[in-house]
């Protein structure tokens, strides 16, 4: 069993080394998305909203743009089929915005996008979902970008108590995403933040040939645009960011996590693929050691394993977290450790039998 640590502890301060090389790569990456002479304006950007349902989460964003220091050229909400009275809350409470609310042709995100895609006449697309919310200077900040075919803008979570594990659990993801961009590309996006090109989608995007998958529209846009090699920037600073609220509870948090697993292997990714069977190969072999080593009784040989494996990813994952100004989650480490390998294989087995639901249908 030492043997067999001690084995793991140099392949993975090896991966340390590797992913802080990334990371850092990636920074340098990032300051050259900023051009004060060719940078994008408000009036070349279109904001697309699709919603379903979300009377009850629409207000934090609402509210948000009314506070607002300026705003886009053109302001659509897309009714992706809701049965609420979401519509009436726009309307009533967005009077002094000039705006437009449109119905999507078919059900699902895509189509929503597709829909609001079709009535922009503004060289750019900015997307957000229906339950974010934003700093008042946003709008102005996005005027410091350069002009590229996508920005990869980024998204914090907000929660209280113990379900901050879940926000933690996003951002050691999006950790991965800002090593890959460093040495490659970027791997996944959000669609909660998303400033791309107009005409790069009209010319890429596959939204037809998936229709069907009711969501993921973030994914798929990334992957055709990485496969033509469109020039994509990566954000991390977190004056660029948008809040959501974290899952409001576990069974949210499965469902949520279900929906990216499954939705993977649709996305033409090999490389988030082979990023994805590193974590998983790293992740099943920590929690081997560990188990061992409760088999043994070795309490120190369990408690090293664990430290260095906390140190290594707090060294590596900090410099993010200090960028989305969420360092204080770096103290829940430790139980983020040791609850990962145990929800990883339960996702894995889940995503073979378990259907979730999303916005009121089954996912596909």
């Amino acid at each position: 069993m030492t043997i067999a640590a001690t084995i793991y502890s140099i392949i993975y301060f090896v991966l340390f080394l590797t992913g802080r090389t990334g990371i850092f790569l990636h920074s340098r990456k990032e300051r050259t998305a900023f051009n004060s002479t060719s940078s994008i304006t408000l009036r070349e950007i279109t904001l697309i909203i699709p919603f379903r349902n979300e009377e009850h989460r629409i207000s934090p964003l609402l509210h948000a743009l009314l506070r607002s220091n300026k705003l886009p050229r053109h302001i659509i909400f897309v009714n992706d089929h809701s049965t609420d009275g979401t519509a009436k809350i726009i309307s009533s409470t967005l009077q002094p915005i000039r705006f437009q609310i449109l119905h999507a042709e078919q059900e699902g995100k895509k189509s929503a996008i597709l829909t609001g895609v079709k009535h922009a006449a503004t060289k750019y697309i900015l997307t957000m979902d229906a339950d974010v919310s934003f700093q008042e200077n946003y709008f102005s900040l996005l005027e410091r970008l350069k002009n590229a075919d996508m920005h990869v803008l980024p998204v914090r979570m907000t929660a209280r108590g113990w379900k901050k594990i879940f926000e933690m659990d996003v951002y050691m993801v999006n950790s991965l995403n800002l090593i890959a961009d460093g040495f490659s590309r970027p791997l996944a996006a959000s669609g909660a933040n998303l400033l791309f090109s107009t005409s790069s989608f009209r010319e890429v995007s596959s939204y037809p040939s998936h229709a069907h998958l009711l969501s993921g529209d973030d994914q798929f846009l990334l992957a055709d645009f990485n496969r033509v090699k469109k020039e994509i920037f990566l954000h991390s600073t977190a004056q660029l960011a948008v809040s959501t609220p974290a899952p409001a509870s576990l069974k949210e948090f499965f469902s949520q996590r279900l929906r990216w697993i499954q939705k993977t292997p649709s996305v033409p990714d090999r490389l988030a693929l082979k990023f994805g069977a590193v974590q998983l190969i790293s992740t099943v072999f920590f929690l081997l050691l560990l188990v061992g080593t409760i088999i043994q009784a070795d309490l120190l040989l369990f408690v090293l394993l664990l430290g260095i494996k906390c140190l290594l990813d707090a060294l590596l994952v900090s410099p993010y977290f200090l960028r989305l100004e969420k360092q204080n989650l770096l103290s829940l480490l430790p139980v983020y450790e040791l609850m990962l390998p145990v929800y990883t294989i339960l996702l894995g087995f889940a995503s073979l039998f378990v259907r979730p639901t999303w916005k009121g249908r089954k996912t596909k």
